[in-house]
């Protein structure tokens, strides 16, 4: 029954993608919205880019407001001092932490930290109760344990083994013509107020290429997954799984790719990213998910309601959400991403030629 006020986060020109939100938007927000009865961030994103999570946590505690943090991305930060601060660290009140992502528990597994104070660990565990299922998994919750105590043990050195790897790869991709690799420099704002280095962000825009034909040039030649690739750029993850050996063959695969496309890029067209704007929210999600739709053709559905989700996903940032107007903008960028071969989903129509919509009649009260 919420009803979610979008902060726009700080869009990076250079890599094209979105970083986090910054405080002071945050204090607009609340301005703007007195009722307000949280704030949700997300740190680090999936790039490994963290905004100022501390003075955002103090700005809200000081209104009575309690923060709730997606740290998919952040189990391991809290075991090394050049890491980020972890949401706990920073004072969040509620911190959904992914440790199956790079903590090692099995997948499926996450632990849910809480601070008692302006949330209530009692109400939290009602909720949890009501919602999810008594027949608990005890392989999840012991893989749980064991990686937790791997991290309390091991963490700090397992970090340290991953930012050295790290190092290891970005001076060799320093060396190489036509990429950019994000880095300390490109920390400049208050949404990009720390990084973890284990993320290593390339752009390939200097080659003339996209990052998804990057992505299937390293799986089908060369053996190497990244985490992810967008329109400009792969993301490779490094973790202490790593070893000298599986960095120097990411960097001897990029230095064929570097020799293939150099001459590529006068040629081919830039994949300049221009983000849409948020859509207006028409309906609340909860309305929307239970009003009667109908289903149209993609391409017609400009000045409709939306009862679907639609984004690209990896990162699995939404392009609308149900209840918000369709813009000929969110069209356009969804064309964009599919016409360069990257993840858009979510629709129940998997061709996405179809959308659901609320019904006209519906739409307007």
């Amino acid at each position: 029954g919420a009803h979610p006020i979008f902060i726009h986060p700080e869009f990076d020109e250079t890599f094209g993608i979105a970083h986090g939100i910054t405080p002071s938007a945050v204090e607009r927000a609340l301005a703007l919205h007195p009722d307000t009865k949280a704030v949700l961030v997300i740190n680090p994103t999936y790039f490994g880019v963290a905004g100022d999570l501390e003075s955002i946590v103090k700005l809200s505690h000081s209104k009575g407001i309690p923060v709730l943090v997606d740290e998919a991305h952040g189990v391991h930060i809290a075991f090394h001092e050049d890491m980020p601060l972890s949401a706990m660290q920073a004072g969040a009140d509620l911190a959904a932490t992914s440790v199956h992502k790079l903590g090692g528990s099995l997948t499926g597994s996450s632990v849910l930290n809480v601070r008692r104070g302006l949330v209530s660990p009692d109400k939290v565990q009602a909720v949890l109760s009501m919602l999810t299922t008594t027949s608990t998994s005890y392989l999840l919750l012991a893989s749980l344990d064991c990686a937790r105590r791997h991290l309390a043990i091991n963490g700090e050195a397992m970090n340290r083994r991953a930012l050295e790897l790290a190092t290891r790869m970005r001076f060799g991709l320093a060396k190489l013509p036509y990429l950019a690799v994000f880095g300390e420099s490109d920390l400049h704002s208050s949404a990009t107020f720390a990084f973890d280095p284990t993320k290593v962000l390339v752009s390939v825009k200097g080659l003339g290429i996209s990052g998804h034909l990057v992505e299937e040039f390293l799986r089908e030649e060369h053996r190497i997954e990244v985490e992810l690739s967008d329109l400009n750029n792969i993301l490779v993850i490094i973790t202490s799984g790593d070893s000298e050996e599986t960095i120097d063959a990411f960097l001897h695969a990029m230095s064929l790719l570097v020799a293939r496309y150099q001459n590529n890029g006068a040629e081919t067209t830039d994949h300049s990213i221009v983000l849409p704007d948020i859509p207006a929210l028409a309906l609340s999600p909860r309305d929307a998910f239970y009003e009667e739709t109908e289903t149209i053709p993609l391409v017609d559905a400009v000045g409709r309601i939306s009862a679907e989700f639609m984004m690209v996903y990896p990162p699995g940032i939404p392009i609308f959400i149900p209840g918000e107007m369709i813009t000929a903008d969110n069209l356009a960028y969804i064309k964009e991403n599919i016409e360069a071969g990257l993840p858009v989903q979510g629709l129940e129509d998997h061709s996405l030629e179809t959308i659901k919509v609320i019904q006209q009649s519906n739409a307007i009260r």
